[in-house]
């Protein structure tokens, strides 16, 4: 499965996002490097395995494997 955002930014901090997002594991596609009313934009996709879609619970840090 796949997740897809959208990141609209000022034209200035453009490549610093998409750098962020890049690190963070993200695949840059459909950018808009050009500004239209000072934003720039660009989608990023995250690949999601079935093991990142098991839930967790935040409050005792438990997945379903705990229980």
């Amino acid at each position: 499965m796949q997740q897809k955002i959208r990141i609209t930014t000022r034209a200035s901090q453009f490549e610093k996002r998409k750098q962020e997002h890049l690190q963070a594991g993200y695949q840059i596609e459909d950018e808009q490097p050009f500004p239209v009313n000072g934003l720039c934009s660009f989608t990023a996709v995250q690949v999601i395995t079935d093991d990142d879609l098991l839930p967790t619970h935040s409050l005792t840090g438990k997945g379903p494997e705990d229980y």
